[in-house]
């Protein structure tokens, strides 16, 4: 389960979700309950991969499977673009992006829309600090990743 309650201005309020996982593909693949309690956003709407504060664009070639991402300020790339690397197997989509590790930088999520296997990149700015996979759901279950 996944509660996120927003205010007026888009801050986020209040956050409830459990990180302990439990799928058998006929239930939800979450349950039970933590409490986020920071100042610091849980969701990264922006898209901020180097944790400069602004949104950075990340790219993704549906025909080749090549990832970029280019760090922005304003409508300038910082330091050039990044090559994040190719994921060949085109049924992997970018199903998310958010600071999943808390660090202050976006991470990716990824799904798999065939297979049901999910998996997060953990980054550092234009590179991959740390990689991993999430709890599988079955793409038949009808459960999917919201935005």
């Amino acid at each position: 389960m996944l509660e996120v309650v927003y205010g007026a201005s888009g801050a986020v309020n209040a956050f409830a979700a459990n990180f302990e996982q439990r799928c058998n593909g006929s239930s939800a693949p979450l349950y039970g309950r933590i409490r986020y309690n920071s100042s610091r956003p849980l969701f990264n709407p922006r898209g901020d991969h180097d944790g400069d504060g602004r949104s950075d664009i990340l790219w993704r070639n549906a025909s080749t499977g090549e990832n970029y991402l280019y760090p922005m300020n304003g409508t300038t790339i910082l330091a050039g673009e990044g090559f994040l690397r190719t994921v060949a197997d085109l049924n992997w989509k970018i199903a998310g992006v958010g600071d999943f590790d808390g660090d202050g930088k976006a991470d990716i999520l990824w799904r798999n829309s065939s297979t049901g296997e999910n998996y997060i990149w953990l980054m550092n700015g234009l590179s991959t600090a740390s990689q991993g996979s999430v709890n599988f759901v079955d793409p038949a279950s009808g459960w999917q990743v919201k935005r």
